[in-house]
């Protein structure tokens, strides 16, 4: 394409996501740094955004010294992640002192190739190279959930680095490199599975089943890894799995009301609104509690893939899956809104590729995206965390957006 053909200027609906993220990210960051000065709000009493840095990493420092030996499992501190999230921890610890700096350039360096290849992908799309450039570059800068997940030093940039990999190569209809991406991303934290979803839609089920022998294998030789009894491990794994089930998802933290954006957590907040503290506080009516909401989302997910998203435009299947693998799940913290940027890279190319204005369902979805990557986490009303019930009211609101407006017929780049 000739370059007489470009656009000179992004499409509005860029430019308003641009200014709300933007716009949203200054101000709080500005009110934090004045209720931290003065001592003042969610600061005084322990933050959700704490002082202490790399604080998901550094926390198992030591228990890393017995990786592969049944000591793993006999330490202070529980690992509560599946086993091939250890193996990650262990490539990252076997750098020593370096181990933060280890772990932060590889965020790093994962963040920049993604902008940088979407980037070339922007300028093949008809952009200017100077627009497409600065318009990544401030995203990039305005990325809030990657800046938590660095600052928390979480591995949740692993799994969009798999997923982003997965839906390049789903696009380039390579189904069987999109299963196995989305097959160890899915062991790493079970939601990514929902992504081999798909696979189903385009009738690819033999790439379907090649993910679910993926994460198999993946879960397996990790097993293995964390400590050669693989009986030992598996329950090791378990165990720490359900401490975190205990001290995180059964479990009411009302300090946490502003990271949480799982439609869980809005369960939450509203019998604590309603003054329900002895059912909160009960671990039996939670864990019933829970396993109602867990049937309950896995109905209804499955029933809406079979009557609406699989028939869906593939944008919209992406957009849909995406958000509901963020907001589904019993707990789901601020990295995890890093993986709505793959949505909001198919949806920047539709922007680009529809010289026209956008429709209303474009730049709606642009607008709820922007305030979801922006940082909201100063939202205190009398000792109440806000952002993350807003969080994922906006998130379920993109998700009927997604199941109801077709955003578009195809997708090209």
């Amino acid at each position: 394409m000739n370059s007489s053909t470009k656009p000179a200027q992004l499409p509005q609906s860029l430019h308003v996501f641009t200014a709300i993220n933007a716009l949203l990210t200054l101000f709080f960051a500005l009110i934090l740094r004045l209720n931290r000065a003065h001592h003042y709000g969610p600061h005084a009493a322990g933050v959700p955004v704490t002082h202490r840095n790399f604080a998901d990493l550094l926390d198992f420092t030591a228990q890393f010294r017995f990786f592969h030996t049944a000591a793993f499992f006999q330490q202070p501190t529980i690992f509560m992640h599946p086993a091939p999230l250890a193996v990650a921890y262990h490539l990252v610890f076997r750098f020593g002192s370096h181990a933060v700096a280890a772990y932060a350039a590889a965020l790093m360096l994962t963040v920049a190739a993604a902008a940088l290849l979407f980037a070339r992908s922007l300028i093949r799309s008809r952009l200017a190279p100077l627009p497409a450039a600065s318009f990544v570059a401030t995203t990039v800068l305005f990325a809030w959930p990657v800046w938590f997940c660095l600052k928390q030093g979480n591995f949740e940039f692993l799994l969009f680095a798999l997923l982003a990999l997965g839906l390049c190569a789903f696009l380039h209809r390579r189904f069987g490199l999109a299963a196995a991406c989305f097959g160890v991303a899915g062991v790493m934290k079970i939601y990514p599975l929902i992504f081999l979803g798909l696979l189903l839609a385009a009738r690819r089920y033999r790439a379907f089943f090649a993910g679910l022998a993926a994460a198999a294998a993946t879960l397996l030789i990790s097993l293995w890894l964390v400590c050669p009894d693989i009986a030992l491990s598996w329950r090791g794994m378990l165990a720490g799995l359900g401490a975190f089930r205990s001290g995180y998802i059964v479990a009411y933290q009302s300090a946490e009301g502003g990271l949480d954006h799982s439609l869980f957590s809005l369960v939450k907040l509203t019998l604590a609104a309603l003054g329900h503290f002895g059912f909160l506080h009960n671990a039996v009516r939670m864990n019933h509690l829970t396993l109602a909401y867990v049937a309950i989302v896995a109905l209804a997910g499955t029933i809406l893939w079979l009557i609406r998203i699989r028939h869906l435009p593939l944008a919209n299947q992406v957009l849909s899956l995406t958000v509901a693998a963020i907001m589904l799940p019993p707990v789901s913290f601020e990295y995890t809104l890093m993986h709505l940027y793959l949505p909001w890279a198919m949806l920047v190319l539709i922007a680009i590729y529809g010289r026209e204005a956008p429709h209303r369902a474009l730049l709606a979805a642009f607008m709820l995206l922007a305030i979801l990557v922006s940082p909201l986490t100063e939202l205190w009303f009398h000792g109440w965390g806000l952002a993350g019930a807003l969080k994922a009211l906006l998130l379920f609101i993109l998700f009927v957006l997604a199941l109801k407006y077709p955003l578009s017929e195809t997708v090209q780049g």
